[in-house]
This record gives structure tokens, sequence and C-alpha cells, in this order.
């Protein structure tokens, strides 16, 4: 029941629970890994064939800045071709398929802290129906992460945070973080200084974790 909660989750949305206002990266975490893009589906969970919905899918795609641009001309000066030069950003734009009629797009990025990957995802585009989404992702864009594992080549695990847990374990200053409540929100206000040395102190805790989503290359 739990796993068929959680992708009931994220069928609506990439929302990993635990959202926050500044995002979990920086400059010297961001990660270029060629693999990630591309098309990706998850298709394995048998609690998803009791769904009206179709497999869900996310398709990532390497951002690009263009870093200098070179004029090729003719004879007589008039310019016949141009040479781009594009650098990778390190930010992908995301495009979560929960089914033919629902698609997000997100501005996500690779990173590391210690010895795991995080991808973290922010809303690139309001959402068509912002009283169904669960997180605040049109009234107060808001970053999502979750722990992302690779296997091999062609395949990854999406570990979305148990948000209730570790809100609760706030709640209770059993953990301490800056954070607000923002009516039935729960929002983490933390410098992303302080949200990476909270996430590296409590990612060790499978606890911390909802089951994984296994998404396989297509």
């Amino acid at each position: 029941m739990r796993k068929l909660l959680l992708i009931l989750l994220l069928i609506g949305s990439l929302s990993s629970c635990l959202i926050s206002l500044h995002p979990l990266y920086s400059e010297d975490t961001i990660v270029m890994e060629p693999k990630l893009a591309g098309h990706w589906e998850s298709e394995e969970e048998e609690e998803q064939s009791l769904l009206s919905t179709s497999v869900q899918s996310l398709d990532f795609r390497m951002k690009k800045d263009i870093e200098d641009v070179t004029f090729k001309k003719n004879g007589e000066g008039v310019v016949v071709d141009a040479e781009i030069q594009q650098e990778p950003t390190g930010h992908y734009e995301l495009v979560h398929r929960a089914s033919e009629d629902e698609i997000y797009q997100y501005d996500a990025v690779l990173l590391k802290l210690g010895k795991y990957h995080y991808l973290n995802v922010y809303p690139d585009k309001p959402l068509e129906k912002p009283e169904e989404e669960p997180s605040l992702a049109l009234k107060i864009p808001t970053n999502n992460f979750y722990k992302l594992v690779f296997n091999g080549e062609n395949g990854f695990s999406l570990f979305p945070f148990d948000g209730n847990r570790m809100e609760n374990l706030i709640k209770e200053r059993k953990i301490r973080i800056q954070h607000e409540q923002v009516n039935d929100n729960f929002i983490i206000t933390a410098s992303t200084d302080d949200l990476q040395k909270f996430i590296l102190k409590y990612a060790e805790d499978e606890k911390n974790f909802d089951d994984p989503i296994v998404f396989n290359k297509k």
C-alpha cells in the first residue's frame, strides 16, 4: 500500500514531500553525467496496473549556453554559415509524463554530496491544475530533491525523502533546520549550505527515505 501511495503521488507530479525554498545544489556540487540524458520509463510496479494512467516517463535534455559563434564568409565577404560553440550548463530540461494528459516540466540538476548523487527539480512552467498539485509549485516555486542511484548505464532509482518522518523529527526538535509552516505545507527555508549539511548528516539512514521508483532507459 505504501508503494501505491508513492506512485499516486509521483503520477501527479515530481514531489518528494520534502520541499525547500532554496536549491540543494551549489556550483561546486553539480555533476555532468551524459548517461542521464534520454528517455526513461518506470513500469515495474505491479500496483501500477490498477491505475488508469499510462506508464510514467522522464525525459532529460541537457541545457547548453552559447559560448562563441564563428561566422564563415565567402570570397565576397558574405556570411554563408555559422559555427556555434555550446557548453553544457549542468542543468537539464526535464519533462515528466504522468499520462497522456498530464505533462510537467522542470529544471533539473544532478549533484553529488559525499558518496551519493541527488536530483534537484524545480518547476519550469506553471502547472495546469494547481489545485490538484501537492506541492507549492504555482503559489511558491519550490525545490524538491531525491537521492539518485544509477543502476548501470541504463537504469536509475529515485529515493524520495519520507517527508512525514522528517517533518515530525523537525517538529519534535530531534532535527534542527530552519523551516516555516505555510498553511498545511511544511517548507525548509535553510540556506543551500545548511541544507547540504543536513542532507549529508541524514542520508545514511534508510528510514529517512521512501521506497525507490526504478526507471529504465528506453
